[in-house]
């Protein structure tokens, strides 16, 4: 998979913004959330 890497300033900037928000995970870019999804799919 080669994809473009996400800058450090922006994953910097996104956990901040989930730190501050409270939450207990940050997924900054769309192959995370996409892997994130499929290990919460219900089993085919």
């Amino acid at each position: 998979m080669t994809q473009p890497k996400v800058s450090p300033a922006l994953v910097a900037a996104m956990t901040l913004a989930g730190v501050e928000a409270g939450l207990t995970e940050v997924l900054v870019d769309e192959p995370s959330r996409a892997a994130k999804a499929g290990l919460s799919a219900a089993p085919a």
